[in-house]
């Protein structure tokens, strides 16, 4: 301390450099702001600045200098940074357990170990081979073992803070890459502190008894600080039950508990990294503690933490260590077999796991992403004398470049090469909304790329982005019809105002054609409403009991509500939830939510409370509107959740007109509120509010969950653009005039009610709306308001036909019926046609946005039904909805011949499809496998085009090597006079592999034996497809009324056979 520069302070063994340190983390926080600044129109995100603003400040940078050492290096102020580095740690790995998507790493730990293991593996092998080289030039004479452990760790680490903060501000944290990128880094950090506790054992020279009594420690005190933690969080939840946040020295006294808890573990030896981590991932997420301590702990992470942690990396560099070819050398070689060992391992685990070959680039340079772990790892394989004091520096040095090779090549890949990739496109909440696209394009993209459907998107898009006079310039080649396109983006800037060109070139004889915003909209079902309110605005739009609102007043009503989404803290991406009934309230969100740039999600109201809370669950709603009819049933699905993460579930309550206005409903869950009552908060609303229209036509507009007829519903999400143009086609398609009426029957939670929200704002037409679905109230609808056109279940058919010739009403005009399922027996069919009903009957799925084949019965005004059925049978379904409909055999994908009898799957292509489904990137990989949408069911086609559905893939039958269509055998059951209701589904035979087992449901005051239904069977039936067994009694369905074969197949493999 004689030579250094004495401050004008108290002096003391701590004092100053205690008061050093402080200044140290000062300078470190404004120099990494600066550089932030410096290098955000680079696109480079903030670790970068971290790092380099520690390196800057460290020995190679400004301490180099020799006052400025001795000023910033006094006593043991170093030490006490490093110990600030290691809070900082500590703080940052509770806040990602904090944050962890729990679930999603449950789900897909496989996938995430294989890909951590393959890199760690190879890298571990580069180490043992490298390892005689490093050990001969570091000079060491200590174990070779642990040298060659030290140099594992070093390649195989990946620092998982660095990959979530990069993720996040790459902004793909919630993208499914980007969580099996955080998970597969998380287990490999798991697998570095595994090889630095025996290295460490090394270290500390514990016996083996020892050992395991520190590890029985270890476990106990991360158990105690868990269930510690429950308890003060419980305490703290109550204790602030009237407040809305918690106290900054509440939330101290947590973070207090982890610290300490850490500090004793660093003190026996073990690194607290992963035990941090756990802390975090267990620590209770309801209520406003953990709302409070995310929220704050994010902020204070951000702005002080990272900076300290990440400009640490950089203040151990010191560049003048590499100053011989052998130094220079090993830092290549570090450098080099850290990235290859991570490429190649991570590259290898991506093949196995048929990942694709981008995503799996992107996730092995963020495998490469380096942290503390290496540097406590030189630190103690310096104390046992592993490598020497000298090359231990270089190995640091060689470390501190990774980050930025690996940052710089993840900005890269960020901006050029994914944005060719939809199917990662974020559309999950959590996303930033900001100017950046939801896709994973360039920041300054102003539009998509135009011609989708024809340009090569495996192609890399050539963007330059430069900024002269105002004008930034971006540039994309595409290949279109074999000729290269650039297409180049100019922004003009005036002021505030921006003008985006983008102008085609390099088209011989094509020169002058634009794309701009003259003739480029995305395209978005909310325009219908829009047009409607000018050129339907008196004309009847909804019609409720004795409510009727004209189109004007839908569009103000919708406006409002989306101004009042707003107000309430909805903002562009989240989640906006419905469980209601077919009401006015569910018919003007499917326009209000959008409008406030959310996404609409229509929640079956069948669902029980325990399928409702996993749904809302994975959803994770900003808002919930609620019938009061199903508020019940909600407020056990709530009570239900096992996380609710940042700001509260807020409730919209929706009540009748003529119901007294309350808000009393019993909520008991602290994390809950009704917020407000549905015509409170059309009210709030401002008729002024700007509509937020899409900035690209395939962002997300809603979600639909499947049916789960196959035992596993998943939510399909639907983009502005097939919504628009699905409505168009159906309106095409059914041959709908303008200003038709339609009758509520079909549910607007079953994909948005086939998407008739939309068409009915296009045509100006009238929409019925029903609470309560029964034949008398579908012919009162029909005789009072002229009904046209109603939809929905083969179900809507036998409750008109089950109607008592006292409610029925005759019918003054046609009346056009479509369903989508199996049809109702043939009577019905024939009795509802003398009715006045023209039916047609549709085949679709909710991944196509609902029925995309149409047939209408009898359509040629035959009076024989069964002779059209007979057409129906053997030709299949012909008007088509989709461009491209074809029946491709699964494995060659090459079309079946047009015979008839040459079974295979059909398949879709389409612009009416969904975008995938949600946090299912699996599911939706298998589904649009090859380029095409797998629908999984079995048909032919016949030499006039024609496609006859003939089973489900996974409900066909193979009978002694006979294909068996399950659907044929149901079609003749339900032929007999006494049987209502039918299903076939296969059961294992020990001889002809499956047996068709026959689940009957028989008509009321009915009876009908066993060898009746198989002698019925034998003279309607090919002998192979006569039912073995048949079962008596209800067929399970599920809450939208299908028929659950999973749970028949369960059942008939404890079925004898009588046959």
């Amino acid at each position: 301390m004689d030579d250094s520069i004495r401050l004008p302070c108290p002096s003391g063994e701590l004092f100053n450099p205690v008061l050093t340190m402080g200044t140290q983390i000062s300078c470190l926080l404004v120099i990494s702001h600066f550089f932030q600044l410096l290098l955000k129109p680079l696109g480079q995100p903030g670790p970068v600045a971290q790092i380099l603003a520690g390196f800057v400040l460290g020995p190679s940078g400004l301490s180099h200098i020799d006052k400025v050492k001795k000023f910033f290096f006094q006593n043991f102020a170093i030490d006490y940074y490093e110990t600030m580095a290691l809070y900082a740690r500590i703080i940052i790995m509770f806040l990602i357990g904090l944050e962890m998507d729990f679930p999603y790493i449950k789900r897909n730990l496989r996938v995430a170990s294989i890909i951590a293991g393959g890199s760690s593996f190879v890298c571990t092998i580069f180490a043992i081979a490298v390892t005689s080289f490093i050990y001969e030039e570091t000079g060491a004479h200590g174990s070779a073992v642990m040298m060659a452990l030290t140099v594992a760790v070093i390649l195989a680490n990946t620092a998982s803070p660095i990959v979530v903060r990069l993720a996040a501000e790459l902004k793909f944290a919630s993208s499914d890459i980007g969580r099996l990128a955080i998970s597969s880094s998380l287990i490999g950090d798991v697998y570095a502190v595994f090889l630095l506790i025996v290295i460490s054992r090394n270290k500390h020279k514990y016996d083996f008894f020892l050992w395991i009594m520190l590890g029985i420690v270890y476990f106990l005190i991360v158990v105690a600080v868990i269930v510690l933690n429950i308890y003060v969080t419980n305490w703290l939840n109550r204790r602030n039950r009237n407040q809305k946040y918690l106290k900054n020295t509440e939330i101290l006294g947590l973070l207090a508990i982890v610290i300490v808890a850490a500090t004793a573990l660093e003190t026996m030896g073990f690194s607290s990294i992963i035990a941090c981590l756990i802390i975090g991932s267990m620590f209770p997420r309801g209520g406003k503690a953990a709302r409070t301590l995310l929220i704050k702990l994010s902020y204070s992470v951000n702005n002080f933490i990272l900076p300290i942690y990440f400009g640490y990396s950089g203040f151990r560099a010191d560049v003048t260590f590499i100053n011989s070819f052998s130094n220079f050398a090993i830092v290549v070689i570090v450098i080099l077999l850290s990235i290859g060992g991570k490429i190649t391992g991570t590259l290898a685990a991506c093949v196995h796991l048929k990942i694709p070959l981008n995503e799996g680039v992107l996730l092995a340079f963020l495998m490469n992403l380096k942290g503390h772990v290496d540097l406590l790892t030189l630190t103690i394989g310096l104390e046992n004398k592993f490598q020497s004091n000298n090359h231990t520096s270089i190995l640091v040095n060689s470390l501190l470049l990774l980050p930025f090779l690996t940052i710089v090549c993840e900005v890269i890949l960020d901006g050029f090469h994914l944005v060719c990739h939809p199917r990662i496109l974020p559309f999950l909440p959590g996303l930033d909304p900001g100017p950046r696209s939801r896709h994973l394009g360039p920041r300054s993209n102003p539009c998509p790329p135009p011609f989708p459907q024809f340009c090569n998107r495996t192609l890399n898009p050539i963007m330059s982005l430069d900024q002269e006079m105002g004008f930034i310039k971006m540039q994309r080649d595409f290949t279109i019809f074999g000729m290269t396109i650039s297409l180049v983006s100019i922004t003009v800037e005036h002021g505030t105002d921006k003008a985006h060109i983008w102008s085609l070139q390099n088209l011989k004889g094509m020169e002058g054609l634009v794309i701009c915003e003259a003739n480029y909209i995305p395209l978005s079902p909310i325009s219908f409403l829009e047009r409607a309110r000018f050129v339907y605005q008196d004309q009847l739009s909804i019609v409720y009991g004795t409510k009727k609102y004209s189109w004007k007043e839908t569009h103000e009503r919708c406006v409002k509500l989306a101004s009042a989404l707003s107000q309430i803290g909805v903002t562009p991406g989240n989640i906006v939830v419905a469980v209601a009934p077919n009401i006015p309230a569910l018919y003007e969100l499917h326009f209000g939510a959008p409008m406030a740039g959310a996404i609409h999600c229509a929640l079956n109201t069948g669902l029980n409370a325990t399928t409702l809370a996993l749904k809302l669950d994975q959803l994770q709603p900003k808002v919930v509107f609620v019938d009061y009819q199903y508020i019940e049933v909600v407020q056990q699905a709530i009570s239900m959740l096992s996380e609710i993460k940042s700001k509260p579930l807020l409730l919209v309550l929706i009540q009748e007109s003529n119901m007294e206005p309350t808000l009393s409903v019993n909520i008991k869950e602290p994390d809950v509120e009704i917020c407000s009552e549905y015509e409170t908060l059309i009210e709030m609303g401002k008729a002024d509010f700007k509509i937020l229209h899409p900035k690209d036509e395939r962002d997300p507009i809603s979600i639909n969950y499947t049916s789960g007829s196959t035992g596993n519903p998943k939510g399909v999400v639907y983009s502005h653009r097939a919504v628009y143009l699905n409505s168009l086609a159906i309106i095409f398609r059914s041959e709908m005039r303008q200003m038709p009426v339609f009758l509520w029957t079909v549910d607007m939670f079953r994909c948005n009610g086939w998407c008739f929200p939309w068409v009915m704002a296009a045509l100006g037409g009238t929409n019925i709306c029903l609470r309560n679905i029964s034949g008398k109230d579908i012919f009162d609808a029909v005789f009072h308001h002229n009904v046209t056109h109603f939809y929905g279940a083969p179900g809507i058919l036998n409750k008109i036909a089950e109607t008592p010739a006292t409610d029925q009403r005759p019918l003054s005009r046609k009346v056009n019926v479509t369903v989508a399922g199996t049809l109702p027996p043939l009577e019905i069919l024939q009795g509802l046609e003398a009715l006045g009903f023209v039916i047609t009957h549709g085949y679709g799925m909710s991944e196509a946005l609902g029925p995309v084949m149409l047939k209408i019965l009898n359509q040629n005004n035959s009076t024989d039904l069964d002779d059209e059925e007979n057409i129906k049978a053997r030709q299949g379904i012909h008007s088509l909805l989709m461009e491209c409909v074809d029946v491709k055999d699964p494995i060659t994908m090459k079309s079946v011949p047009l015979d008839g009898k040459t079974i295979g799957e059909v398949m879709f292509r389409s612009n009416t499809m969904m975008l995938g489904y949600m946090k299912n990137s699996q599911a939706t990989q298998e589904a649009f496998k090859g380029g095409w949408y797998r629908t999984r069911d079995v048909g032919v086609r016949y030499p006039n085009g024609c496609i006859e559905m003939k089973d489900r893939w996974d409900d066909m039958i193979i009978c002694g090597g006979e294909n068996v269509s399950t659907l044929e055998i149901e079609a003749i059951l339900v032929k007999h006079p006494k049987i209502l209701e039918a299903a076939v589904v296969g059961k294992p035979h020990h001889i002809l592999g499956e047996t068709p087992c026959a689940f009957v449901k028989l008509k009321l005051e009915t009876y009908v034996s066993f060898e009746e239904i198989i002698k019925f069977c034998q003279s309607n039936l090919p002998h192979y497809m006569v039912p073995h067994n048949v079962i008596f009694g209800d067929l399970p369905v599920n809450s939208t009324g299908k028929i659950q074969k999973f749970v028949l197949k369960g059942r008939a493999k404890d079925v004898g056979s009588l046959l």
